[in-house]
């Protein structure tokens, strides 16, 4: 790219930020070759664990499939019914990738009307009450199935939020 004052340094640079991404760079064979996930299957699990670690890695990696999950969630047919479950989501809820809680949270709020659902899976209530993000969920979420809960964290939660649960609700997750 030329501008008045000659080459634009910034070509200069994104090409230098790409580097590690060509097909012969250090990540070249997670973006360059064709994709192993078959587009006509009904099901697909993709284990991200390996790569949590690399930001370098991770980053780009969750652009794309935030990518993908998008186009197949909110442009294909809306008699299709579609599913996107995040196991783990207290990783991707927290807000320290705003890219990723953005996506979760407008599937929670728009993906009924395209055919769609979000479910997130935590370990403890108190994920969603981490931030604005993680409590737009909850409260977007028709369906809540809440399973056997540490006892000391739920104390510590009741003693919070003293209205969230019934004496009933209680006394069943405590029976789990």
């Amino acid at each position: 790219l030329e501008t008045q004052g000659g080459r634009d340094s910034r070509v200069s640079d994104l090409m230098t930020l790409l580097k590690p991404y060509k097909l012969d760079g250090l990540y070249g064979k997670y973006f360059n070759l064709p994709s192993s996930i078959d587009p006509t299957a009904q099901l697909v699990v993709l284990e991200l664990g390996g790569i949590e670690g690399n930001s370098d890695l991770l980053q780009p990696v969750l652009f794309s499939l935030i990518n993908t999950i998008s186009q197949k969630m909110y442009l294909s047919d809306r008699s299709l019914r579609k599913l996107c479950v995040i196991d783990e989501a207290w990783a991707l809820l927290s807000g320290d990738n705003p890219m990723a809680a953005s996506f979760i949270e407008k599937g929670f709020r728009t993906s009924r009307k395209h055919g769609g659902s979000f479910v997130t899976i935590t370990q403890s209530i108190e994920d969603y009450y981490q931030d604005e993000c993680a409590k737009a969920c909850w409260t977007n979420s028709d369906i809540k199935i809440i399973m056997r809960q540490n006892d000391e964290a739920l104390k510590a939660f009741m003693a919070r939020n003293t209205s969230h649960f019934s004496d009933y609700e209680l006394r069943i997750l405590r029976q789990f």
